[in-house]
């Protein structure tokens, strides 16, 4: 019985002398098990990935290409364990799939290596603003994010309600005490023009689903925010099918109340 527990023993110290490589933006926690690691293994060789023909990482990794070249030229790249947890911190990168992501971390996490570009960039004529209201006789404080494509003639607003007890329908994480009230889209760019703010548009289609992530920081003596970061997916019906708004450092305009921006 002794010389079971002991093999026992020996078994887990063995097991929690193996190293750990965090990665950079991570919470700390140990990367997912890749094939291509190399520390604790038994010495096994990377995979290359990428280039002309080079062979693609498994479900559990992504292709690391260096320098965050996204392997231009045919550059090959080494299959990298994905992370499992990352911070929440969301200064904006932008994917080798061109997409949005927070941080590096999570762009890793979804198996994506970042590209140098220091962000995604929208279809010419796509710009970003937000509109702030606050609260009067008992009416919550919304938050308008207006999506204007010149180029399809097309207006999507974002809008936004502080809640009391009231939860939100649509699956978006937001700071506290924010929901997602509805999202709208119409066949007229005009529509997202908020100097002076509409008195109020039909939606062409009401939304099927909204899901993705806002985030904005308030400055000591402000109430609102003065930029924030959208990262959000919106499905509409199948005229519309899918609009994704993604953009960070969008100036939030708020004329009913004094507050200081930069």
């Amino acid at each position: 019985m002794r010389i079971l527990v002991f093999g026992w023993l020996l078994g887990i110290l063995a097991a929690c002398s193996n190293p750990v490589k965090l990665e950079p933006g991570g919470s700390g926690a140990g990367g997912a098990a890749s094939s291509s690691a190399t520390a604790g293994d038994g010495g096994g060789t990377p995979v290359a990935c990428g280039g002309r023909g080079g062979p693609t990482c498994d479900a559990t990794e992504y292709c690391d290409h260096p320098g965050d070249t996204c392997g231009a030229d045919d550059g090959e790249g080494q299959c990298t364990a994905r992370p499992e947890g990352c911070r929440d911190d969301c200064p904006g990168v932008c994917g080798c799939d061109g997409r949005f992501y927070c941080n590096e971390c999570s762009a890793h996490q979804a198996g994506v290596d970042v590209s140098e570009d220091t962000a995604c960039m929208e279809p010419q004529g796509v710009t970003y603003v937000t509109l702030y209201m606050p609260g009067q006789d008992h009416a919550p404080d919304v938050l308008w994010v207006h999506r204007t494509d010149t180029g399809a003639d097309q207006c999507v607003i974002l809008v936004l309600y502080k809640r009391d007890e009231r939860t939100g329908v649509y699956d978006v994480t937001l700071p506290e005490g924010w929901a997602v009230w509805t999202a709208e889209i119409t066949d007229n760019a005009e529509d997202c023009a908020i100097d002076p703010p509409p008195p109020g548009i039909e939606p062409s289609e009401d939304p099927t689903d909204v899901t993705g992530s806002l985030q904005w920081e308030i400055a000591p003596g402000n109430a609102a925010p003065c930029t924030l970061d959208v990262d959000v997916t919106i499905t509409f019906p199948e005229e519309y099918g899918t609009i994704e708004m993604r953009a960070t450092g969008v100036a939030v305009h708020n004329p009913y109340s004094r507050h200081e921006c930069p």
